[in-house]
């Protein structure tokens, strides 16, 4: 993956990876911490597929999350170099 020099021409690289990591924090003390397990339980004991369908999309989206936060912050530690 490739940021975007543009979207980061103007920001300071330490400020920006200091938030990228207290982003990560927040989703893997609290929101990773629960819901996919939570997710799971939904799609385990519903027949609706509407519940189903956002319990799955919700889990996804929040390891997906909680990866691309850190990609992006490793990236911008590369560019700092």
């Amino acid at each position: 993956m490739t940021l975007n020099k543009e979207c980061t021409a103007n920001m300071d690289p330490c400020h920006v990876s200091k938030l990228l990591e207290r982003q990560v924090e927040f989703l893997e003390r609290h929101l990773a911490l629960w819901i996919p397990q939570f997710c799971d339980r939904i799609i385990a004991c519903t027949d609706s597929k509407l519940y189903s369908g956002a319990a799955s999309v919700l889990r996804d989206f929040i390891l997906f999350d909680v990866d691309l936060l850190k990609e992006i912050k490793e990236e911008i530690a590369h560019a700092e170099k």
